[in-house]
């Protein structure tokens, strides 16, 4: 992973490891797939399903489309964010 520049760059926020960081690195690719990151969150399945009638629109559950374990990843380095800045938890690794 040392010779991996895009992983080791992702490994710098906060919540994300190693694996977390070449499991992205190797579902998505190179970013230039994408026009934005909108396009990327929607690969993985982190959108809300959208229902609409006329002129109601009724934003749900995430998709669940796409990587079942990059999903998964995602969400937990999400949810380590939140807990860092509280001091809820340790960095010490």
């Amino acid at each position: 992973m040392e010779k991996r520049a895009v992983t080791r760059l992702l490994m710098t926020h906060p919540g994300v490891d190693a694996l977390t960081a070449l499991a992205f690195e190797l579902v998505i690719g190179t970013r230039e797939r994408f026009q934005c990151g909108k396009q990327i969150a929607s690969y993985i399945g982190l959108v809300p399903e959208v229902k609409s009638s006329g002129d109601r629109r009724r934003l749900g559950h995430i998709s669940k489309q796409g990587n079942v374990l990059l999903r998964f990843l995602s969400v937990e380095a999400a949810q380590v964010k939140p807990l860092l800045s509280h001091g809820c938890c340790s960095t010490a690794q």
